[in-house]
């Protein structure tokens, strides 16, 4: 009976697994200088400072910055705190003081002398640092940068100095005298009480001060035991915390909502009137809160571990693995979570309190509580039935791989990978629906009788009136879409998850509401749906969201709030809370988290022009003559949450109208290439995750310096010169008109070939500014580390450089050639607009057909105005079309974009007095009165406007039309 009772224990003990804490883990691997962790704080500002093995770090929550100092004898640091004047301070494993001031490392060099071996304990009192050594207590004045001896403050006090602590400008101190230990306030003068001896220690006992919620707490930390300070009397506590005190040798208070303590078997938190266990068996050496709510922990050989949200636990997959479905017994209040390998998870109250075995291994695909019955149906390689009181397997059904069911008037409708089987319980026989496709999601509307039926082909209706099938479709014009998840709410309502296109929502066969990413999800493709209290929530491959129906706002949940995996598997959302299985394991929300209402502040990191650092950027950035790029790196505090999401938004007014940009903290750089010379304002500002503004609004001026041709002085000498000059060149020019008079017959017989080397001249010209913006992006390329990019750039640039200029002697060019050159320019042009430029030339069948040569570099200059004018300044998607067709004997090119139109471009060069102006229409004229000069039939251009029904500009088509009756020897 014994030996019984004592297995059935171990059993219980196997099944009864509860979870753990949803954290997230941030190593070395993540930029951390060392996984040995000392110390956290948590400065005023909002960043998170890291004192490791490896030295000082702050952290943004994406990102980390390392300190370091040349002279320091030791790069381990502990000890973190902040002064009234924003500087940190620390000291290192030598014994050094250390402290940032301006975003650098310094040495408290004044200490050296006073410096004795061991650490020592740093405390800030206002205006004063509180430095104890092992023999002596100093206080450093901060202004005046002067020490003070306080031994005689202590001088009814043993000399061996242990500990001090400062607890609202109450000032303790600890000292020891061979087994005996004292403790004394320095701030109110009082007696010196001794500590309790305890005969277990034979060294002198460490003793750690904590104050938390009114009272002052001592901690022993060699005999773990704890102790109030109750007026002039010490009263051990020790009893109420026996089993949290086995485990520690720290205590630390957040404010008066947590305690912690902690040691090398994890953390007892007490939070909410009742203990906590963190990080079980981990060695923990500091733990701290952020105004956000969020929970950090360091440990001595692990890194980091970061607890956004208390209220949500985990079995994560590296110790129980993947749950694949999930189902949810609203009587009995039990969850059913399905596996990879064959088993079901019961769980009751977050503890796994049995495990239901198949009879293999192969994936839980589809999971269903009959709660008339009393049944839980399983299938993995066929289909099971198992007690929902016992759990004991009732049978099972041979049939082919189940995805869904649904129970209709006592009989089962299954969804498999061979149609849908309709299966008498009783009989256990099955009969296949008249339905041949792949299914995969059921659902009955019984205010239509109807059995909707989701495959990844589309959605098929089938009506228990009629006997007959159809396929649904959101419109005439639409096709049906793939389907993964299916939900049907209370009033009759239909919710259709799909594989490419979001949610439909439906009323009967009408279409009521589309919820996509454009309006809100994570990602199109949806994974499971459940819907509780009016909410419905939705998993997707890229996260997950609930969606208010009555009011259609979202709420993400994400990393930032808590979420371990962004893959979800399966949802269950009942009144107990929230249960979602995803790719880090199975999740349980209790609590919601709410909005994250800290408001992050914003900071610039760094400014550089042409690779060189501005400083004193804070208040103004001046760039230098000749220096046009600028680059800006942000950074966010006071959002540790936000795991990246941060997004921060800049303008520089008087630049592109004024336009904002926007990018994240993860990738928080603003690079602008070339910047006019004037007087600007750099306008940032930051947002979280959940949209809140950030408290701050930075507005630093930009002066963008002149060359010395800009300035006045040189404008009015230049100008004086240049009067002098015309006055010079008229008065020749009238002397020798006579002698250009007599020589008009001269040039007219040589205007042939002046006309062939006007045309010459204007084929070898490409647009300076195009050449300069690529040798400016490649710059920029450069600047940024894009060196397989730059050199990509490079030799596109040049292939397109030698074109030209072989292309510039001639006067006929193959259409095929012209058609090269048009690609490379704008490939390189699709980079410089970041991929939002969409091109395409298009060659008709019939001019493949023909040897076709035109003038060279004819449609070039277009195609660039087309870009710079039209393009370049529309937001959103970006298109430009070339055509070459034949007709009438003709070769007819069209150029067509989608840009703002030339009126629109005109202004918008004139508000921005843009100096650049497009390729000029006389210019082009000239070349073609040039052109036909020697041609019968003439080349013509068209330029027409393209306007919508409201008269607004939708872009600009060129035709040019090239008769082909001066070709060289053409074939068909």
């Amino acid at each position: 009976m014994k030996i019984i009772v004592i297995a059935s224990l171990i059993a219980i003990a196997q099944v009864c697994s509860a979870q753990e804490r949803s954290s997230f883990n941030i190593t070395q691997q993540n930029g951390l200088p060392s996984n040995t962790v000392y110390d956290l704080f948590h400065d005023s500002r909002g960043f998170l400072w890291v004192a490791t093995e490896n030295g000082v770090a702050r952290f943004n929550g994406t990102e980390f910055t390392s300190y370091d100092h040349k002279k320091v004898r030791s790069k381990a640091v502990s000890g973190l705190f902040e002064d009234k004047f924003g500087r940190i301070w620390c000291h290192n494993f030598y014994g050094e003081i250390l402290f940032i001031e301006n975003d650098t490392l310094r040495k408290l060099d004044s200490w050296e002398s006073r410096y004795e071996e061991g650490f020592p304990t740093i405390s800030n009192l206002g205006d004063s640092l509180l430095i104890s050594t092992q023999r002596h207590i100093y206080s450093y004045d901060l202004l005046k940068k002067q020490w003070r001896l306080l031994d005689s403050k202590i001088a009814n006090l043993p000399t061996l100095i242990r500990y001090h602590a400062v607890h609202d400008r109450e000032t303790w101190v600890c000292a020891t005298t061979g087994t005996q230990t004292f403790i004394k306030s320095l701030s109110t003068g009082g007696r010196a009480l001794e500590m309790p001896k305890r005969n277990r220690s034979k060294s002198p006992t460490l003793f750690q001060l904590n104050y938390w919620k009114g009272k002052t707490r001592i901690l022993n930390i060699v005999d773990n035991e704890l102790y109030e300070l109750r007026y002039d009397t010490i009263v051990d506590v020790s009893s109420a915390y026996r089993k949290q005190l086995a485990k520690s040798r720290s205590i630390k208070s957040l404010g008066d909502s947590i305690l912690a303590l902690y040691g090398n078997q994890g953390i007892e938190l007490f939070f909410k009137n009742s203990w906590i266990e963190l990080l079980n068996g981990k060695n923990v050496s500091a733990i701290t809160s952020d105004r956000e709510g969020g929970l950090w922990v360091s440990t001595l050989n692990e890194g980091l571990f970061f607890f956004p949200n208390l209220f949500t636990t985990i079995f994560s997959k590296t110790k129980y693995g993947l749950f694949t479905k999930l189902a949810f017994d609203s009587i009995h209040h039990r969850l059913f979570a399905g596996k990879y390998n064959g088993q079901v998870a019961v769980i009751d109250s977050s503890v796994i309190v049995k495990t239901i075995f198949t009879s293999n291994q192969k994936e839980i695909q589809s999971l269903y509580v009959d709660q008339e019955s009393n049944q839980l149906l399983v299938f993995s390689d066929r289909l099971y039935f198992f007690d929902l009181t016992s759990f004991q397997k009732k049978g099972q059904v041979e049939i082919g791989a189940v995805k869904s069911i649904v129970k209709l008037k006592g009989f089962f409708y299954l969804a498999t990978s061979g149609g849908v089987y309709l299966l008498n319980p009783s009989s256990n026989l099955t009969t296949r629906l008249p339905f041949d496709y792949r299914t995969s999601r059921m659902a009955f509307v019984p205010t239509t009788n109807e059995l909707w039926i989701g495959t990844q082909k589309g959605v098929m209706i089938f009506s228990f009136e009629t006997n007959k099938q159809t396929w649904w479709k959101p419109d005439s014009t639409s096709i049906s879409p793939g389907v993964s998840a299916m939900e049907l709410l209370p009033d009759n309502q239909l919710l259709i998850g799909t594989l490419t296109d979001g949610v439909y929502q439906l009323s009967g066969h009408r279409l009521l509401n589309k919820i996509t990413k454009m309006k809100g999800l994570p990602s199109d493709h949806i994974t499971a749906l459940s819907y509780d209290q009016g909410k419905l929530w939705i998993g997707t491959d890229r996260g997950l969201c609930s969606y208010t129906l009555k009011d259609k706002t979202f709420f993400t949940l994400d990393a930032a709030k808590g979420l371990a995996g962004n893959e979800v598997y399966s949802l269950v959302a009942s009144s107990m809370g929230l249960w979602v299985s995803h790719s880090e394991g199975l999740q349980y929300f209790k609590r919601l988290p709410g909005k994250n209402t800290s408001k992050p502040l914003i900071h610039l990191k760094q400014v550089t022009s042409d690779g060189k650092s501005i400083n004193n950027f804070t208040r103004e950035i001046r760039l230098q003559p000749f220096s046009r790029q600028l680059t800006i790196t942000f950074d966010v505090s006071n959002d540790l949450k936000g795991r990246g999401t941060t997004m921060i938004r800049y303008r520089v007014k008087g630049l592109d109208l004024d336009r904002w940009n926007e990018v994240s903290l993860a990738t928080p750089v603003a690079n602008f290439l070339s910047i006019p010379s004037g007087n600007y304002t750099l306008e940032v500002v930051a947002l979280n995750e959940d949209g809140v503004l950030s408290s701050n609004r930075l507005l630093i001026p930009v002066i963008a310096m002149a060359p010395f041709w800009e300035t006045t002085w040189f404008i009015f000498f230049a100008a004086l010169l240049l009067l002098t000059g015309i006055s010079s060149i008229l008065y020749f020019r009238l002397k020798r008109l006579s002698e250009i008079n007599q020589a008009a017959l001269v040039q007219q017989n040589l205007s042939q070939e002046l006309r062939i080397a006007q045309l010459t001249s204007i084929r070898a010209q490409m647009n300076p500014h195009f050449v300069f913006n690529t040798l400016a992006h490649i710059q920029s390329q450069v600047l940024n580390g894009m060196k397989e990019a730059a050199n990509q750039s490079i030799q596109d640039f040049s292939s397109l450089l030698r074109k030209v200029l072989d292309f510039s002697s001639k006067e006929l060019i193959p259409l095929q050639d012209e058609i090269e050159v048009l690609q490379k320019y704008l490939s390189i042009e699709k980079d410089r607009f970041d991929g939002s430029l969409q091109y395409e030339i298009a060659v008709a069948e019939s001019v493949r057909n023909e040897i076709v040569h035109i003038p060279s570099l004819l449609t070039q200059p277009f195609v660039e105005n087309a870009l710079r004018h039209g393009l370049m300044h529309r937001t959103g998607e970006k298109k430009l079309s070339i055509r070459f067709d034949l007709e009438n004997d003709c070769l007819v090119i069209l150029i067509r974009d989608n840009g703002i139109g030339r009126k629109a471009s005109a202004e918008f060069n004139k508000a921005r007095k843009k100096e650049h102006q497009s390729f000029a229409l006389e210019a082009y004229s000239r070349r073609i009165d040039l052109l036909n000069a020697s041609r019968d039939r003439k080349i013509e251009l068209a330029i027409n406007d393209h306007y919508n029904e409201l008269g607004a500009a939708t872009g600009t088509s060129v035709f040019i039309t090239i008769p082909l009756e001066d070709e060289p020897a053409r074939k068909k």
